[in-house]
């Protein structure tokens, strides 16, 4: 379907097997052939290759990192350990994909990152800098967070005042946009598919669409590291093509990106390393050998 329209009609069978190249044009398959035919969500082309690369977590230099974690754990009052003995490094310009059950502390890792919870001393390092005594403020100045729910960070009225909100204020006063911000923030929805959309509610958008928009209302703001949590779940190949190119572009400018996901297969072939946790058992951090 598209736009109420009928555009392919048959047994799934006789679909994929007819009509592949134009599943993916629509985002039902992904845009690339080997994972077409392995199916959603399975290891295939450049992503299987990278796997068979990996290598052991002490080949990680600290030197130049822009953030290490150094064997953290977590537990919440009166409940055991969300977060196990995690601990990975990453430099400016490099992707980073964490995986693992639900329940094993993806989200919990992320919200000790941002200071919503408390970081013990000498666990998280901020180019070399303890930052357990950072105020939320400073590390907001220093990373980007998106939503999994996309819903949760919206405040504006429409699509283009959401992805410019923050940028014409300073002190509590508005100023128009320069021409800069203007041009990178019709770039950004340029990128994400949404220059049509620029005055319809976010609330009104597809669900890809709205994952699309918290991301690009983030990456307007220069920042040194992006965490997303799980910005691919729930939308189709098309929309999450669009979100693995824009943060290509943010990782190519030299920011990080940290991506929470439950299908590394999209990713694997570009990113630097892999953390995986586990529920009761220490994280496994694995750099990503180029391919």
């Amino acid at each position: 379907m598209d736009g109420g329209r009928v555009l392919l009609d048959g047994p799934p069978q006789e679909l994929l097997r007819g009509s592949r190249e134009r599943l993916a044009q629509l985002g039902l398959l992904p845009p690339y052939a080997e994972a077409a035919k392995a199916g959603p969500g399975l290891a295939a082309g450049p992503a299987a290759a990278a796997s068979a690369h990996m290598t052991p977590p002490r080949a990680a230099a600290d030197s130049g990192s822009l953030l290490k974690v150094d064997r953290l754990s977590f537990a919440y009052a009166g409940a055991p350990r969300a977060l196990h003995e995690t601990s990975f490094a990453m430099k400016p310009g490099e992707w980073g994909i964490i995986t693992g059950e639900n329940g094993s502390g993806k989200t919990t890792l992320t919200r000790l990152l941002m200071g919503l919870l408390p970081v013990p001393p000498e666990a998280v390092f901020w180019e070399g800098q303890d930052i357990a005594r950072w105020r939320v403020q400073q590390r907001a100045a220093k990373i980007g967070y998106v939503f999994q729910q996309p819903e949760y960070q919206f405040v504006a009225h429409t699509v283009w005042d959401e992805l410019v909100y923050g940028l014409g204020q300073k002190k509590g006063r508005i100023r128009e946009l320069d021409s800069a911000e203007r041009e990178a923030a019709e770039t950004l929805l340029r990128t994400a598919g949404l220059v049509d959309r620029r005055g319809v509610s976010p609330y009104l958008l597809s669900q890809g669409e709205k994952k699309l928009l918290s991301i690009i209302a983030q990456f307007i703001h220069p920042k040194a590291l992006y965490i997303l949590d799980e910005p691919t779940s729930g939308i189709d190949y098309g929309a999450a093509d669009k979100v693995l190119r824009l943060c290509r572009e943010k990782a190519a400018a030299g920011a990080g990106v940290l991506m929470i996901t439950h299908d590394p297969a999209l990713v694997e072939g570009e990113a630097a390393f892999m953390l995986k946790l586990h529920q009761h058992e220490a994280a496994e951090y694995r750099r990503l050998a180029p391919v």
